[in-house]
């Protein structure tokens, strides 16, 4: 998409959330339609959900690195072949600092979608409901943020 939403187009706490399939991101986020395949050479997924670890999985290309960071204890579906026959490298993380200042360039050149990320927005003054939403993770949630102002 060539214009990012305008803050009237965000979702607002209170709006009933949005469930996103891979189809829907290729569509609303990249600008592809639901048809044309997505892959991609580095994939991460920090969802924190097993859906979007497999989602990482399902557009690598061959030789694509995924890395997930999560603190689940799930189980996912995993086929060790595709790991070979791909040639992918899977990489978990709980952790790392070393690249925020390539991420915070990142955001303040306004290509990364963090509009259509962010589902749930709260005051600060509702903070224990932000959290409380973001441990829960119900259907839709992607991302829960708390502004200072609002």
């Amino acid at each position: 998409m060539d214009t990012p939403p305008s803050p009237s187009d965000a979702p607002q706490p209170g709006d009933p959330p949005k469930q996103w399939t891979v189809g829907q991101l290729r569509a609303e986020l990249i600008g592809l339609p639901d048809h044309t395949p997505l892959v991609v050479d580095v994939a991460i997924d920090a969802t924190g959900e097993i859906e979007g670890a497999e989602a990482a999985l399902s557009i690598a290309g061959s030789a694509a690195r995924i890395v997930i960071l999560t603190l689940r204890d799930e189980p996912m579906r995993l086929h060790p072949w595709q790991l070979v026959r791909q040639e992918l490298t899977l990489l978990g993380s709980r952790l790392t600092r070393a690249h925020f200042d390539d991420l915070i360039a990142l955001v303040a050149s306004g290509k990364a979608p963090l509009e259509r990320l962010i589902t749930h927005r709260y005051p600060f003054a509702e903070a224990p409901a932000a959290f409380q939403m973001a441990c829960d993770r119900p259907p839709g949630v992607i991302k829960t943020i708390v502004l200072p102002q609002m």
